[in-house]
């Protein structure tokens, strides 16, 4: 009996750290829905991910930006954040995309150890490893989408979406 209590204690608290990001396979179906509705380009594959990790109130919050390049180097950012969890939501997700995305020339690096988070410091992080002051790159124009989980009998679990206000 103690094992089951501790494992389902484990297994509570993971959920609870874990639960805030999108995960990987709901990313990738509302990639799929922004391009069947032609929202972003068909083209479009994800080539970095910038992590920002700042402190906006009591602790160190980190959001993620997925950029993506389309066939004619075009760059966009997408920000996914989960809202699943809220029982009064009409949407499961909220997407901003970010159009006009350039790189910034002017990053400043910094090493592992120089990535704190704190009220007075926060860093990027990106796929390959490398840290920075300030970002990589520099977010567009933004637009926000709700994306809302539907399921059909032979197409399977996909996602509507819907341009927020």
């Amino acid at each position: 009996m103690k094992k089951m209590l501790c494992v389902f204690s484990l297994l509570i608290c993971i959920l609870c750290l874990c639960g805030c990001e999108t995960n990987q396979d709901d990313r990738e179906k509302i990639v799929d829905a922004l391009k069947k509705e032609k929202i972003i380009s068909d083209s479009m594959e994800q080539i970095d991910t910038e992590s920002y990790s700042h402190w906006p109130l009591e602790w160190c919050e980190t959001d993620n930006y997925y950029i993506y390049k389309d066939k004619d180097s075009k760059m966009i950012a997408i920000k996914y954040e989960n809202n699943s969890y809220s029982k009064d939501s009409k949407y499961d997700h909220l997407v901003t995309i970010y159009y006009d995305v350039t790189i910034n020339n002017d990053v400043n690096f910094i090493s592992s150890e120089n990535a704190i988070c704190d009220s007075d410091h926060s860093y990027y992080k990106y796929q390959n490893g490398e840290y920075t002051d300030n970002g990589k790159y520099e977010l567009g124009n933004e637009k926000e989408y709700y994306a809302t989980e539907k399921s059909a009998l032979f197409k399977g679990k996909y996602y509507s979406l819907e341009l927020a206000n």
